[in-house]
Protein backbone atom coordinates (compact mmCIF):
# COMPACT_ATOMS: atom_id res chain seq x y z
CA UNK A 1 0.00 0.00 0.00
CA UNK A 2 2.77 2.45 0.91
CA UNK A 3 4.72 1.62 -2.25
CA UNK A 4 1.68 2.16 -4.51
CA UNK A 5 0.89 5.49 -2.80
CA UNK A 6 4.51 6.57 -3.25
CA UNK A 7 4.43 5.57 -6.94
CA UNK A 8 1.24 7.61 -7.39
CA UNK A 9 2.91 10.67 -5.86
CA UNK A 10 5.90 10.28 -8.16
CA UNK A 11 3.67 9.98 -11.24
CA UNK A 12 1.49 12.96 -10.25
CA UNK A 13 2.71 16.52 -10.16
CA UNK A 14 0.89 19.55 -8.78
CA UNK A 15 0.58 23.07 -10.19
CA UNK A 16 -0.52 25.66 -7.63
CA UNK A 17 -2.57 28.49 -9.12
CA UNK A 18 -3.10 31.67 -7.11
CA UNK A 19 -4.03 35.23 -8.00
CA UNK A 20 -0.63 36.69 -7.13
CA UNK A 21 1.39 33.92 -8.80
CA UNK A 22 3.05 34.75 -12.08
CA UNK A 23 2.49 33.04 -15.39
CA UNK A 24 6.26 32.50 -15.57
CA UNK A 25 6.17 30.47 -12.33
CA UNK A 26 3.52 28.11 -13.71
CA UNK A 27 5.37 27.84 -17.03
CA UNK A 28 8.62 26.99 -15.22
CA UNK A 29 6.94 24.41 -12.95
CA UNK A 30 5.37 22.74 -15.98
CA UNK A 31 8.64 22.83 -17.95
CA UNK A 32 10.42 21.23 -14.98
CA UNK A 33 7.91 18.36 -15.24
CA UNK A 34 8.11 18.05 -19.03
CA UNK A 35 11.30 19.58 -20.42
CA UNK A 36 10.20 19.31 -24.07
CA UNK A 37 6.77 20.89 -23.52
CA UNK A 38 5.66 24.45 -22.77
CA UNK A 39 2.39 26.08 -21.89
CA UNK A 40 1.43 29.47 -23.25
CA UNK A 41 -1.35 31.60 -21.73
CA UNK A 42 -3.80 33.51 -23.95
CA UNK A 43 -6.55 36.07 -23.65
CA UNK A 44 -9.48 35.59 -26.01
CA UNK A 45 -11.10 38.72 -27.45
CA UNK A 46 -14.19 39.12 -29.60
CA UNK A 47 -17.81 39.29 -28.53
CA UNK A 48 -20.84 37.48 -29.90
CA UNK A 49 -20.51 36.77 -33.61
CA UNK A 50 -17.23 38.71 -33.94
CA UNK A 51 -14.20 36.59 -34.78
CA UNK A 52 -12.31 35.49 -31.70
CA UNK A 53 -8.67 36.51 -31.45
CA UNK A 54 -6.04 34.90 -29.20
CA UNK A 55 -3.47 37.22 -27.68
CA UNK A 56 -0.45 35.89 -25.81
CA UNK A 57 -0.26 37.07 -22.22
CA UNK A 58 3.32 37.98 -21.27
CA UNK A 59 4.91 35.64 -18.77
CA UNK A 60 5.64 38.45 -16.31
CA UNK A 61 1.89 38.95 -15.79
CA UNK A 62 0.12 37.67 -12.72
CA UNK A 63 -2.43 34.89 -13.09
CA UNK A 64 -5.03 37.45 -11.96
CA UNK A 65 -4.38 39.36 -15.22
CA UNK A 66 -4.93 36.13 -17.18
CA UNK A 67 -8.50 35.97 -15.79
CA UNK A 68 -7.89 33.31 -13.12
CA UNK A 69 -11.39 32.74 -11.72
CA UNK A 70 -10.38 30.93 -8.53
CA UNK A 71 -7.28 29.70 -6.72
CA UNK A 72 -6.50 26.01 -6.49
CA UNK A 73 -4.32 23.19 -7.74
CA UNK A 74 -4.11 21.07 -10.85
CA UNK A 75 -2.86 17.54 -10.40
CA UNK A 76 -0.91 16.60 -13.52
CA UNK A 77 0.00 13.02 -14.31
CA UNK A 78 1.89 11.47 -17.18
CA UNK A 79 -1.22 9.78 -18.62
CA UNK A 80 -3.25 13.02 -18.82
CA UNK A 81 -3.74 14.11 -22.42
CA UNK A 82 -2.95 17.59 -23.66
CA UNK A 83 -6.67 18.13 -24.30
CA UNK A 84 -7.51 17.16 -20.71
CA UNK A 85 -4.93 19.57 -19.29
CA UNK A 86 -6.10 22.45 -21.50
CA UNK A 87 -9.73 21.71 -20.59
CA UNK A 88 -8.89 21.61 -16.85
CA UNK A 89 -7.23 25.03 -17.00
CA UNK A 90 -10.22 26.42 -18.90
CA UNK A 91 -13.17 24.83 -17.09
CA UNK A 92 -11.79 24.86 -13.54
CA UNK A 93 -9.85 28.14 -13.56
CA UNK A 94 -11.02 30.23 -16.54
CA UNK A 95 -7.55 30.20 -18.12
CA UNK A 96 -6.86 29.67 -21.82
CA UNK A 97 -3.62 27.78 -22.45
CA UNK A 98 -1.96 26.00 -25.36
CA UNK A 99 0.61 23.24 -24.95
CA UNK A 100 3.51 23.36 -27.40
CA UNK A 101 6.13 20.69 -28.04
CA UNK A 102 9.76 21.26 -28.90
CA UNK A 103 10.70 20.02 -32.35
CA UNK A 104 14.37 20.80 -32.86
CA UNK A 105 14.68 24.57 -32.60
CA UNK A 106 10.93 25.15 -33.14
CA UNK A 107 7.99 24.98 -30.74
CA UNK A 108 4.86 23.50 -32.35
CA UNK A 109 1.27 23.62 -31.14
CA UNK A 110 -0.02 20.17 -30.28
CA UNK A 111 -3.53 20.73 -31.64
CA UNK A 112 -3.34 17.75 -34.02
CA UNK A 113 -1.96 15.45 -31.31
CA UNK A 114 -4.05 16.67 -28.35
CA UNK A 115 -5.15 13.09 -27.70
CA UNK A 116 -1.58 12.03 -26.82
CA UNK A 117 -0.57 11.93 -23.16
CA UNK A 118 1.78 14.54 -21.73
CA UNK A 119 4.43 11.85 -21.31
CA UNK A 120 4.04 10.73 -24.95
CA UNK A 121 4.23 14.34 -26.16
CA UNK A 122 7.35 14.98 -24.08
CA UNK A 123 9.03 11.78 -25.31
CA UNK A 124 8.15 12.68 -28.91
CA UNK A 125 9.71 16.12 -28.43
CA UNK A 126 12.84 14.54 -26.97
CA UNK A 127 13.14 12.08 -29.88
CA UNK A 128 12.78 14.84 -32.48
CA UNK A 129 15.03 17.33 -30.68
CA UNK A 130 17.76 15.04 -29.38
CA UNK A 131 17.48 12.13 -31.78
CA UNK A 132 16.55 8.58 -30.88
CA UNK A 133 18.84 7.06 -28.27
CA UNK A 134 20.25 10.36 -27.02
CA UNK A 135 19.82 11.38 -23.38
CA UNK A 136 17.26 14.06 -22.57
CA UNK A 137 18.36 17.32 -21.04
CA UNK A 138 17.63 17.02 -17.34
CA UNK A 139 19.28 20.25 -16.28
CA UNK A 140 16.33 22.39 -17.45
CA UNK A 141 18.69 24.42 -19.63
CA UNK A 142 17.34 26.85 -22.16
CA UNK A 143 16.28 25.59 -25.52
Amino acid sequence: MIVSTLMLLIMEKILHLNYDGSIAEIQQEFNNMYSFLRIQFYRISGVGSQPKERKVIVSTSLLRAANLTREGTIVVDNNMTVAELERKFSEDFGLTIQVTRQSGILWLETTVTNNMSLQQQNEHGMEITCGVGKTARLDGGSR
